[in-house]
């Protein structure tokens, strides 16, 4: 019989199977296309992956792959519309000669993939990096490879159930159209595991009852607390069903 507990545990399997083969190869394609139309006009210096791809959050074929184009070791010392508003005129200027099916964005390339997509980022340092906050006009800082370790650690700290978590909430999010930013829900969660010893003893369905709480995401703490009382009587094939209606046919 299949408990809410084993389907949890298949769900999870589902989701952390990150077509990386797809991915890299798609990934290969893009970085060829920019050493070939954008080196030229704008040298890059090296080329980071990043985002929750990286970190192994990423959710199979929903999640954006986010990579950053290095162009300089050092920061300038404009703002991000002064320093590269020429350098995306040159880059629109040569993915347009090339053909590329691509956009070009505010500072940024959008590949697209399936129903996601190949986001380039352009980019400073040698890491940590500086990337245009696009909203602001600011620079901000980030450190794919210390985001990665540090996740990592939440997650062995939290007996391997941080990712998970942070997976099953990415999902729900993506049917339920929640406006919630992927990597502050990844802080988030991390924060809560953190102050909230507990959460590392639990099911996977009993941690998102209480996390979603915690989140103030009334509809889905309702619903996990009636799977989990259905399934604390034994009739898990109702707990299972309402956790179709959460996360779709998928689950399970």
């Amino acid at each position: 019989m299949v408990t809410l507990g084993t389907a949890f545990d298949t769900f999870n399997r589902k989701l952390s199977k990150f077509d990386n083969k797809t991915y890299n190869a798609k990934i290969s394609n893009v970085i060829k296309l920019l050493t070939k139309t954008i080196n030229p006009a704008v040298p890059i210096t090296h080329i980071v992956s990043a985002g929750s791809n990286s970190r192994g959050v990423a959710i199979p074929g929903k999640s954006d792959v986010d990579i950053l184009v290095v162009i300089g070791n050092r920061l300038p010392s404009g703002l991000p519309d002064k320093v590269l508003g020429s350098i995306d005129k040159a880059i629109h200027t040569q993915i347009t000669k090339g053909g590329i099916s691509a956009y070009v964005g505010n500072h940024a390339i959008y590949f697209p993939h399936a129903s996601s997509s190949v986001d380039i980022l352009l980019a400073y340092g040698k890491g940590p990096y500086y990337i245009p906050e696009r909203d602001n006009n600011q620079w901000i800082k980030t450190d794919p490879d210390t985001l990665k370790v540090n996740l990592n650690t939440f997650n062995k700290n939290g007996r391997m159930r941080v990712k998970p978590t942070i997976r099953f909430f990415k999902s729900w999010k993506t049917t339920s159209g929640w406006d919630q930013s992927s990597f502050d829900l990844e802080m988030k969660i991390c924060n809560i595991f953190a102050n909230d010893d507990r959460l590392k003893n639990l099911t996977y369905s009993q941690i998102l009852e209480i996390v979603s709480d915690q989140l103030n995401l009334k509809k889905l703490h309702s619903s996990m607390q009636i799977a989990n009382r259905y399934s604390a009587e034994g009739q898990d094939d109702k707990a299972i069903r309402e956790m179709k209606t959460v996360f779709g046919p998928r689950f399970g």
